[in-house]
């Protein structure tokens, strides 16, 4: 583990955000091994930024969704706030747009952080346990 966590430091570029790559992992992953094993699946992003590989995330995501895929995202909005780090009101809305194109524009599976930053995770991960047995049975197959 700690050694592909120091093999991603060395991937993650300077100053942006890339899930393209990830996302079509994810979405193989699911058709070559977890496609019938695990008929209920769940993805959630969480992105303290805007993506700079864009249209690859929206296409990646497409696969999650025919797959079956239930999908989540999480958003840190950090404003600027006159700092030298932090997002800007365009830069918030890009994300905004991003991670809806993730969850197929459900604004209900987007929970944004905001100004609280990561202090809020404990609150959106109960949010998130309580919303999902009721996502799961509105938008995943009926198995027999």
């Amino acid at each position: 583990f700690q050694a592909a966590l120091a093999n991603a430091a060395t991937m993650v570029p300077f100053g942006g955000t890339c899930p393209g790559e990830t996302i079509e992992r994810t979405a193989a992953m699911v058709q070559g091994n977890d496609l019938l094993t695990r008929i209920y699946k769940t993805a959630i992003l969480i992105s303290d930024g805007v993506f700079y590989d864009m249209p690859r995330p929206r296409r990646a995501a497409l696969g999650l969704q025919h797959f079956g895929v239930l999908t989540y995202a999480l958003g840190i909005a950090i404003p600027t706030e006159g700092q030298d780090w932090g997002l800007t009101p365009a830069e918030i809305e890009r994300q905004r747009v991003q991670l809806l194109n993730f969850v197929e524009e459900d604004d209900s599976r987007l929970f944004n952080f905001g100004l609280e930053g990561l202090n809020l995770l404990d609150e959106i991960a109960q949010e998130l346990a309580d919303q999902l047995p009721f996502d799961a049975i509105a938008n995943l197959p009926n198995i027999i």
